[in-house]
Parts: structure tokens; sequence; C-alpha cells
């Protein structure tokens, strides 16, 4: 078929993305779906991990603005070093928890951890935390609840389903290999429709076609993210929706070598947590790219360590407290962490490397969150925020959180930077969740939420 003034329909199209008008025609001739992968955010994980972090090691030494050069911004935020260009680093921002007036002390782990996802320590039974709400708003698929080791009821949880009772919170899903099992069995095939594939590959072939065209590099940047979109839909629709990675990897480790004390209900082989914690990181990442939830929940042990019994003596981590001591970060010598309760206490000891070296590690899964969500293609869609139940863990402070937003540049949020929030209450956590849930298409009304931290 022949377009106007005898253009091919491949010169014309050529000459509508050297214009700049090829992405809305892409979009009509494919339907809007067709672009989703580049055209906002679709998930959200909120991470958790605990004891807070060490301001004097995390706090990045250059300034406010955008992040000027490659080395690492700190040693606590090192393993984030080639993710420069996908992170926000939040300094000084307030865990918004209406503490009352005249300080920025949480009154310890287990009761502002009630209130990290809510706003409120004391929120309402019909009020659920930030992540259900925003759930909520996308509609069907719920909140993909995970933790490592988060022990009983008896031990405050991190998110919090809406009509549930403050301190009735459900564990969250602890066993990677039942998780994995579960998630298999929502995953559909669909079926192949030979036309589809067919618009599919035209689509592709002219795409390709335009890489002789002169474009500004915005333009280029967009066209290439839309070629990737076309590419993966192409395959996903030649071979019905695909099952992505669930992790069974820990099906021995869970069935076989769990061995539960009845009084402190805690995993006593420390060795398994970073495979548990990559597991369900690997299980987050599939349930994303096989389109079963889009916002999910992480909680890396409980809000009361004491209780949690979370040990950090395993090899990775003992490297990176080695790692501190060359550097100089605390001079107490100390044996790994000696018994269960000390990566807890570490984390009050600015003294104990251990209390540097626990962050440090936190921060290498938030790589690894990344560079999974890379490898399946969806990290432009996706946005990864931490939190923890205290900004600076050795004095219980609130007002001196410590919080990345992570992710890709496909909802057209301007990361690479450095925000300082200014220890400002009501102004810090209550407007950047608000800010995630806009940036999901998921505004919401209900409880603290506000926006306007981030653009």
């Amino acid at each position: 078929m022949k377009m106007p003034h005898d253009f091919s329909r491949r010169q014309f199209l050529k000459e509508m993305a050297v214009a700049g008008a090829m992405l809305p025609f892409v979009s009509q001739m494919l339907g809007q779906n067709a672009l989703a992968a580049g055209a906002g955010y679709k998930n959200v994980l909120f991470f958790y991990h605990p004891n807070g972090v060490q301001p004097g090691s995390w706090n990045p030494a250059q300034g406010t603005g955008a992040i000027a050069s490659s080395d690492e911004l700190s040693f606590a935020l090192g393993p984030l070093q080639p993710w420069h260009s996908n992170i926000i680093v939040f300094k000084n921002i307030y865990i918004d928890i209406e503490v009352p007036d005249g300080g920025g002390d949480g009154g310890g782990h287990k009761e502002p951890m009630k209130g990290c996802l809510t706003g409120n320590r004391f929120c309402s039974t019909e009020l659920p935390s930030v992540d259900h709400l925003i759930a909520e708003k996308l509609g069907g698929q719920g909140v993909l609840s995970l933790g490592v080791r988060t022990g009983d009821n008896n031990i405050m949880k991190l998110s919090k389903p809406r009509n549930v009772g403050n301190e009735s919170r459900p564990t969250p899903n602890q066993n990677p290999f039942d998780v994995a099992t579960k998630l298999e069995t929502r995953v559909s095939t669909a079926p192949v429709d030979p036309l589809q594939a067919k618009i599919y590959a035209a689509a592709l072939a002219d795409l390709n076609s335009f890489s002789s065209a002169t474009l500004t590099a915005e333009r280029r940047a967009k066209l290439e993210q839309h070629k990737a979109a076309l590419a993966n839909l192409k395959d996903k629709q030649q071979e019905g929706t695909k099952i992505v990675d669930f992790d069974f990897s820990q099906k021995e480790t869970i069935g076989d070598t769990e061995k539960i004390d009845q009084k402190s209900n805690r995993i006593e082989l420390f060795s398994q947590y970073p495979a548990l914690c990559k597991a369900q990181i690997n299980n987050i990442v599939a349930a994303f790219a096989n389109g079963i939830h889009r916002v999910a929940s992480l909680q890396l042990g409980a809000g009361d360590e004491n209780g949690g019994f979370i040990n950090y003596s395993f090899d990775e981590c003992w490297d990176m407290v080695n790692l501190a001591k060359a550097r100089g970060l605390g001079t107490a010598n100390h044996n790994r962490w000696n018994n269960e309760h000390a990566s807890h206490g570490a984390s009050h000891e600015v003294t104990w490397p251990q209390a540097h070296a626990q962050v440090r590690w936190h921060n290498s899964l938030l790589a690894y969150t990344l560079q999974q969500l890379k490898a399946r293609g969806i990290l432009d869609e996706t946005l990864v925020v931490t939190i923890s139940d205290e900004g600076d863990g050795a004095g219980h402070d609130l007002s001196k959180g410590s919080i990345v937003l992570a992710g890709g540049t496909g909802g057209g949020l301007s990361l690479g930077r450095v925000i300082d929030c200014g220890s400002v209450r009501g102004s810090g956590t209550h407007k950047l969740f608000g800010d995630i849930a806009r940036l999901l298409g998921a505004p919401v009304t209900e409880g603290p939420w506000k926006s306007g931290l981030i653009t």
C-alpha cells in the first residue's frame, strides 16, 4: 500500500521518527500496551533492612545534587557504585511515624517499625500500610509480602493490610521454596497469535531501519527503549507467558535444615541468611516479570533484633568487616559477631566495624536486586525503596533517616542525585511515599501521605 506522496510505508515511518512523531503512531498501530515497558513505572518494592545505619559511614561524601563521580559515595553505599545513575540518595530524611514532639527518638526498634509504612505507629485498624494502599489502587494482585527470619506474630511486622489490627499483622512468607511454588501455579501460558507475531516482526524491522536516521540523543534513547519493549513483547507472544526464574533452590535448606527453637523461634544456621535473602529477591523479581504482582514488600529481619536473632557472621559480610577495619571505620577488635545478639548490639556501637559492615552488606542486596531486575528487562519500569526502623541506628534517631530510591529511567524520574531533606518532620517519608504512589499512577488520599519531595 502506498502512503501519500508516493512514500513507502517504511520511508513514511522513518520520516516520522526523525520528526519525533513516531512514538504515538506506533502506540496507535500496536495498541497502548505495546509500549508499556517504556511508558512509566509498573512495579514497586519496599525493601526493609533492620538496625538503621551509621551516618558517618553512610552519608555521601559529596554534597547535594547530581552524583558527580563514579567513585564510591560512601563506605556503606559502596556496592551501589555501578548504579549511580539509577539511584536517589536521601539523607537526613525524617522517618515520619507520629512520635511525640521533642525529638527524633522512635523508642527502640519495634515501635517505630509499626510506622515505617503506615506513617503512624498507632495506625487504626481500617487504614493499610502504603504498599497495600498502592496495590488496592492498581487493582487485583495485592501485595507480595515476603520476609527472611521475621519471627512469629509477637514480633512486629512491616506490612499491614486494610482492616487488620495494628498488633495482628500477618507474618510475611519467609519460605522461598513455598513462595516459588505458589507463584508458579499462578502463571498461565497464552496461545500464540500468528497475526500479532507478524505485526511485532514488521514493527521491529521498521524500527531497525531507523538506525541510519539522524536523531537527537533523547529521541534515539526513546527509540531504543521501544525496540526493547517490542522485542520483549514479541518473545512473550511467541512463547506464551514465560515462567521467569522463581527460586526453588532453597527447598532442601528450608525443608531439612531449618531448626526452630520453640522458645526463641529462631533459625540457627546463620550461614543460610544470604542465600535466603537472594532467593526471596529472585521470587519478587520473577513475580514482577510475570505480571503476577506489581507491589511487594521484603522484610529482612524483625522490628526487634533481640527477638529476630539475625547474625551477620557469614563470610561475605565478614569480608566487609575487614574492609571497614582497613579503612579506619571502627576501632574495636571483635571476633565475628560472637553471638546472635551482636548484630543488634553492633548497630549501637560506632567503634565496631561490624556496625558499618552490616549496612554495606544490606546495600549489596539492593545492588543484587537491581542486577536481577536489569537481567529480566524490567529495571526501567520498577522502583525499589529501602527503609529501616531507624535513621541513626546508634541513637534511635528518626530525624536522620537514610533511604535509597532505586530503579530505572522509564518513568521519567530524574535519578543519579543526592537529596538532603533537612530532617524536617512531616516532609520526609510522608511525602516520599506519596510521591512513589503518584509515580505508580496510584495517588493516595487516605492516611498521612502527601507528595512534593521529588519530581
